[in-house]
């Protein structure tokens, strides 16, 4: 007899084969939970858990794992496009205004005059 734990997917390894505990036995609960492999003179195994004999067939490789959660289906997946007169919309010139000039700026130019000398 040898001990083993059994897998998330409820498949025992045992000497080179992959042993799958059969689903009537889902209330014990055993993933995660150790049992015996025992062998007799034939060759036939048992699985056993708290001395109860546990049916099992024999499976080529592990099972993949189900997937839980299916995905919502996409609603709307159109791209946002600005409306026209959104600023975004605009070229980048005419969306922001110029900064006004300083006060003092325009009074300086006002004062300017040009001189012309022969």
């Amino acid at each position: 007899a040898e001990d083993r734990v059994v897998g998330q997917d409820w498949c025992v390894s045992w000497r080179g084969r992959l042993l799958q505990i059969d689903k009537e036995h889902q209330e014990l609960d055993l993933a995660g939970k150790e049992l015996e492999v025992r062998e007799d003179a034939s060759g036939r195994l048992r699985l056993l858990w708290r001395k109860r004999v546990l049916n099992w067939v024999e499976v080529v490789k592990r099972p993949t794992k189900a997937r839980t959660t299916a995905k919502r289906p996409i609603v709307n997946n159109k791209v946002w496009k600005p409306p026209a007169d959104h600023p975004w919309a605009k070229p980048a010139h005419v969306a922001m205004p110029a900064p006004a000039a300083p006060a003092r700026a325009l009074q300086h130019e006002q004062k300017q005059r040009t001189v012309l000398l022969r």
